[in-house]
């Protein structure tokens, strides 16, 4: 059977583990364990020393962030996920068409063809800003190359609104604000 790009994008974004908990640990770093966050320049810019009692305090306010930013970002990949499949299906979908990969034996030829993907993925977020606004704000997006179901190379936007997923949007933003919660409070930990 003939395979169409709309069914090619719904079969390839049903197999992302968005959302599963499994991609996860994929999303963290180093950065979210005590040992990590004390190493980082972005939280502990003077590299200060921890005594025990500090580290075992820092522990806990990682794991205490853990608890609260996990679930958030799953839900958010899992809501994501579903919201595009939805977008598939209501045919909310821009393609842009792109030159094939040159290969693995063409440096010079892929940094070109890697500038020419980024310029697709910039015209599909100003093709559908057009419409819809500011993205990640008005709207959002998933990009995905392909070169099927026909062998033509695409650069895919699969989009939604606010408005066609407010419970997506709303989990992001509550994501955003335990991120943003997170860094505030690691890096007042060090200025202490």
């Amino acid at each position: 059977p003939v395979m169409t790009l709309v069914g090619h994008l719904t079969a390839r974004i049903s197999e992302l583990p968005w959302g599963n908990g499994k991609d996860y640990e994929e999303l963290t770093s180093a950065s979210k364990t005590a040992t990590g966050v004390a190493a980082s320049k972005k939280y502990n810019p003077t590299g200060k020393r921890l005594t025990t009692e500090e580290y075992d305090q820092l522990d806990a306010l990682v794991k205490n962030f853990a608890l609260k930013y996990e679930p958030l970002v799953i839900g958010e990949r899992r809501l994501r996920k579903e919201a595009s499949l939805r977008a598939i299906e209501a045919g909310r979908v821009e393609s842009v068409v792109c030159p094939p990969h040159p290969g693995p034996f063409n440096p010079a030829g892929a940094a070109a063809h890697a500038d020419i993907v980024r310029k697709a993925g910039q015209q599909l977020e100003q093709i559908v800003g057009q419409r819809l606004g500011v993205s990640r704000n008005d709207w959002f997006h998933s990009v995905t190359a392909t070169s099927a179901p026909d062998g033509v190379n695409r650069q895919n936007s699969v989009y939604f609104s606010r408005a066609q997923e407010p419970e997506f949007f709303a989990m992001r933003e509550a994501k955003e604000t335990c991120q943003n919660e997170m860094t505030r409070a690691f890096t007042e930990f060090f200025r202490r």
